[in-house]
């Protein structure tokens, strides 16, 4: 039976078959009209239901829907449920770690991920352990650039102690320094001052150094001349001073190391073999250098002073300073340093006293031609 319900052609047990016998009969709920290349041409069937795929028919309908798991090798998961990181497994579900909130994701064997949770105290470094072991918090090592130690000293100094935890010092109390100890750790001490003449007072952030004794008592001696120790941490200053005939020359030290000469008497004599000699009055010189010896008048010489020169082997010459001037018979030499008397044979011979104190020389005796410039 056939006919037209709202413009749609439907059968009623229709033979498609085009003869007889019938053999192309809808019979069961969702058969549906499929074309075939071999006859019969259109044929009565239901569709079939695939992997993941569900067919469900019913009077006048036909319901396909997806079921199961959709595997990875079709584009799915592979699992029903996922929760945390998802991780590929090949063709195989794909997997998932749960991780902790505000931890730390690191990679595990097999293509595994674990968390770690996160740090009850603020600012603490995640450290390597190793290549065997995942990452922990912890205290950064020395070989870590770190210090290896979880507290140190407040005011302390540090101490590098190879690839151990760095250590460190008590904090300093006043005038303390760290002091090396060959061999170990250098230690925290106070400077030690000696028994006496010296202090060290340590303070806060300074260290004080002060003479004391008999060292104070010569730093306060403020005048020139000889210190002289009168008592216990007591010094003072002194000068040598001669009653005619002594003579004292440079009685305080300052110019020179005093002399002692004695005048009217016998004179200190000195053999002269290098090539310049400065006179002091009183005084004799021998001169005994083949190429010749010269002698400076004392810049410095009291009336009465006297000075002599005896030949030895070359001709001396008696040299001036400035303001200087030597008397010798009616001639006088040049005054200041362009004067001077030279001998004319190796045994020449002169004696000169002093008139006019530091300046003019008088020529007492001789002997030989003596040259005046």
């Amino acid at each position: 039976m056939a006919g037209i319900n709202n413009d749609v052609l439907y059968g009623l047990n229709v033979d498609f078959s085009g003869g007889h016998p019938v053999v192309g009969k809808v019979t069961a709920d969702g058969q549906l009209l499929i074309g075939s290349t071999a006859s019969p041409y259109i044929k009565v069937a239901t569709l079939t239901a695939g992997t993941n795929i569900g067919v469900v028919n019913a009077s006048g309908s036909i319901t396909v829907a997806f079921s199961g798991i959709l595997p990875v090798s079709s584009g799915g998961t592979g699992a029903s449920t996922l929760t945390g990181i998802l991780i590929g497994n090949g063709t195989s579900a794909i997997g998932a770690s749960t991780v902790t909130q505000y931890g730390m994701v690191v990679a595990g064997a097999s293509n595994t991920v674990s968390s770690i949770a996160p740090s009850a105290t603020s600012g603490v470094p995640l450290i390597s352990q190793g290549a065997a072991a995942n990452p922990a918090y912890g205290t950064v090592v020395v070989a870590g650039g770190g210090t290896g130690a979880v507290t140190l000293t407040d005011g302390g100094i540090l101490l590098g102690s190879g690839t151990n935890a760095i250590t460190a010092t008590a904090q300093p109390t006043d005038g303390q320094l760290l002091i090396g100890d060959t061999g170990t750790d250098p230690v925290l001490a106070s400077l030690t001052a000696p028994a006496a003449g010296f202090t060290i007072t340590g303070g806060a952030g300074t260290i004080t150094f002060a003479l004391a004794n008999d060292l104070a008592a010569l730093e306060a001696l403020a005048g020139t001349g000889i210190a002289v120790h009168t008592g216990a941490s007591t010094w003072t200053e002194r000068s040598i001073i001669g009653t005619s005939p002594i003579v004292v020359t440079n009685g305080n030290g300052v110019s020179g190391n005093p002399t002692v000469s004695v005048t009217g008497g016998g004179l200190p004599w000195t053999v002269v073999t290098g090539a310049s000699q400065a006179a002091a009055v009183n005084s004799g010189y021998i001169c005994n250098r083949g190429a010749g010896v010269t002698v400076t008048l004392p810049d410095t010489a009291a009336v009465g002073s006297i000075l002599r020169i005896a030949g030895m082997d070359g001709n001396w010459v008696l040299a001036q300073n400035a303001g200087e001037t030597i008397y010798f018979g009616t001639s006088a030499t040049t005054t200041g340093a362009g004067g001077s008397l030279t001998a004319t044979d190796n045994r020449d011979c002169i004696e000169l006293v002093c008139t006019v104190a530091d300046q003019d020389w008088v020529v007492t005796s001789s002997v030989g031609n003596i040259t005046v410039t």
